[in-house]
């Protein structure tokens, strides 16, 4: 029996027209002024009518900061100067000021609330310093008393959390800055009874503003122009908020904003409004799941430190070419990721898909659809006219209900020249555990193209998703498109095998290392299939095969798939490009559509980069593994691994072993937490080194022992 959507999946699918407009004000700088008297508690919220709060403040000193670096106005500068609170408590890295008494009294429910506060920040530091290999943020010249980073707790306005000002210029486009936290979360719904979590959260978010502004102050659109109600810093909210995730996994105060995302997804991913309502305001925070997609799919968390550093390479806004130029490192691209991350998108909230895709999708929320076709085998359905089409790094979402007649869907797409932006258009077929989805090949610059999608009634969905993508995107424009779907009875095969999607080739490797290729291949047909499945390995060109085998398949069953391991394969030379083709081969398989998936891989050479070890912190547990990537540059190396402690006492030499890391770039060495004894570790600071024939690099890793 072929499975349904359950109409209440469905009626989830279906957008809310109903969308709050923006607003801006005739005086700019006045009414920032006003908000970050709002901020501070100065004056009344202006958050109180929202359905849930902005809890940071730092896009309203961004955008002061970037006034008073164009012209002196001194009530601004006022209103930014830092708090005068009568304690202080320092520990390594930081200064906690704070008062016992009056309107910023600290939380008194807790023994100990600032030693709380100065452990959370510590533990915020070892993980995205010591551990996550972000630099420190810059040194404040003693604002404040001494050269540590200054935390002022403060009874801010309803729904604010803290925010962080970048004072002054440090050297080149990077500040030096100070932090102010809400003082006891008193006024939180979520966090008044575990005021705790609520700081945890905040200390993770904020200290992460200060060491963007160590790389570049300026990373947020027009950073030239003083007028603050055109200031966007979209990227500085969003991954600071995926940093939340990261130091604090368990929390998740991020999904609390998840339904400005997927209510919205035509929006473009650049949304900022400094002064609009709901969604734009909220969006960026909401946002932060694409960090999380890019983190996830690379099996890599320091992809997201290497774009900050490509951000510091130029001052000014350049997030998008310096996302784009991290992700040509490790075999993608803008494009091509934004697409992918679209389809991610799809499988959330009761459509989620927490093996192939996020890891807590479950706990997203559904997508809004651009529009649901329930009858498509009656009547042709026009892609013209749509109501809220995609902006830049936008998307829209058309959800074909398969009706019961045999056929498929044929597809015309006409998206028009869009200048330097360009369109992607994803088709997916949905079903539990193993639904596929492919590309549909447009003419670039006329943005034309063709395509179908075979056994509709294999899948309890057909999704046509057509997104704008491009690293000049911003968040202005939608752009329309035309075009129709329609049914077809023809696309009806009895016997259909596809090879779908390559499991675990990485798309960079070293020289001389086997690797174990895996392709996963479905039965989109009516009856069960033995087929043949193959394995292509060409150069670059496609004009040397290199590699060559086959393994026979027998009776896949219908709407099912399988994992195929074909024997190693081991690549030779330096720097030299391979072309991955899995193949289905099937007497009577449709034959117009190409049943091939490709992967680029890439050759290196030897230990070239010490990477960011994950994850972080690593929580012992008899279970998990500590992971210690490494990238390679150049011939083979003598490698050994040492940990120690702290103290510098050594703990464990690390026997050599490579280990593939899923979809991530690098080898590296795994770690399970104990010392050459056997007994494992306590919790700590742990300093690890990685020796290449005399060459050394050393990283810091967070671990905390629950054995």
């Amino acid at each position: 029996m072929i499975r349904r959507i359950p109409i209440y999946l469905l009626a989830v699918l279906l957008l809310s027209t109903a969308l709050l407009s923006a607003k801006s004000g005739d005086d700019g700088t006045n009414e920032l002024k006003y908000r970050i008297k709002a901020i501070r508690g100065e004056v009344p919220s202006t958050q109180l009518d929202l359905g849930v709060p902005i809890k940071c403040g730092t896009p309203e000193m961004v955008s002061a900061f970037n006034i008073l670096r164009h012209r002196h106005d001194v009530e601004l500068a006022e209103a930014v100067e830092r708090p005068s609170l009568q304690f202080a408590f320092p520990s390594q890295h930081f200064v906690i000021h704070y008062d016992t008494t009056g309107v910023n009294s600290i939380y008194d429910g807790i023994p100990d609330y600032v030693n709380r506060m100065a452990e959370i920040f510590e533990h915020v530091w070892s993980v995205e310093i010591d551990s996550m290999g972000y630099s420190p943020p810059p040194a404040d010249n003693a604002n404040g008393g001494d050269g540590r980073l200054d935390i002022y707790a403060v009874n801010l306005g309803f729904g604010f959390f803290g925010f962080t000002y970048p004072e002054s210029i440090s050297t080149g486009h990077t500040a030096f800055s100070y932090i102010v936290v809400e003082n006891d979360f008193a006024e939180s719904p979520t966090y008044v009874n575990r005021p705790l979590d609520g700081l945890s959260v905040t200390a993770a978010h904020e200290f992460f503003h200060t060491v963007q502004f160590g790389y570049d102050a300026f990373e947020f659109e027009n950073w030239q122009d003083s007028d603050p109600s055109n200031d966007k810093p979209w990227w500085l909210e969003a991954s600071s908020t995926w940093m939340e995730d990261m130091v604090y996994d368990d929390i998740n105060d991020y999904q609390g904003y998840l339904e400005y995302f997927y209510n919205y997804l035509w929006m473009s991913l650049t949304t900022f409004e400094a002064y609009g309502d709901l969604p734009p305001r909220i969006h960026p925070y909401a946002s932060c799941v694409w960090p999380m997609f890019i983190t996830e799919k690379y099996d890599d968390a320091g992809v997201v430190r290497e774009i900050w550093e490509r951000c510091g390479d130029i001052e000014g806004y350049n997030v998008l070419p310096a996302t784009n130029a991290a992700l040509i490192s490790r075999g993608s691209n803008l494009d091509d990721a934004f697409l992918e991350f679209s389809i991610w998108n799809f499988h959330t909230g009761a459509f989620a898909d927490t093996a192939h895709y996020f890891s807590e999708g479950n706990m997203f929320p559904a997508i809004s659809a651009t529009a649901l076709v329930p009858n498509l085998d009656s009547a042709p359905f026009s892609l013209a006219e749509l109501p809220l089409p995609p902006e830049d790094l936008g998307a829209n979402f058309i959800v074909i209900q398969p009706g019961p007649a045999t056929g498929g869907v044929r597809i015309d797409f006409d998206g028009g020249d869009l200048t330097d932006k360009s369109w992607g258009i994803g088709v997916l077929g949905y079903r539990q555990q193993t639904g596929i989805w492919t590309s549909l090949p447009l003419t670039p610059g006329s943005w034309q193209g063709t395509g179908e999608w075979r056994n509709w009634n294999s899948y309890e969905a057909i999704a046509i998703i057509p997104v704008v993508t491009g690293v000049n995107a911003t968040s202005e424009t939608p752009h329309s498109y035309a075009g129709q779907l329609s049914f077809d009875p023809q696309l009806f095969f009895q016997r259909d095998i596809w090879a779908v999607q390559f499991e675990s080739t990485p798309a960079v490797g070293r020289k001389g290392d086997p690797i174990t290729p895996r392709v996963r291949y479905s039965n989109q047909g009516q009856e069960s299939a033995s087929f043949i499945a193959r394995l292509l390995v060409t150069d670059w060109l496609g004009e040397d095969t290199v590699y060559n085998h086959t393994i026979s398949v027998a009776l896949l069953l219908p709407n099912n798939s399988t994992i195929v391991a074909f024997p190693q394969f081991t690549p030779q030379g330096i720097n030299v490009r391979y072309v991955f083709k899995g193949i289905s081969e099937l007497e009577g398989d449709q034959s117009s559509v190409d049943d091939t998936t490709r992967l680029i891989f890439y050759s290196m050479g030897g230990v070239g980069r010490l990477l960011t070890a994950y994850p972080s912190p690593f929580i012992i547990d008899g279970i998990n593994l500590l992971t210690i990537p490494y990238s390679y540059t150049s011939a083979d190396l003598n490698t050994r691994l040492y940990i120690f402690d702290i103290s510098g006492a050594p703990v464990r030499q690390v026997e050599i072993a490579r280990h593939s890391t899923g979809g991530s770039t690098f080898m590296g060495f795994r770690w399970d937490g104990r010392n050459e004894n056997g007994d494992y570790v306590a919790s700590g600071i742990y300093i690890y080194v990685i020796n290449s024939d005399g060459g050394s690099q050393t990283g810091k890793i967070a671990v905390l022992s629950r054995r």
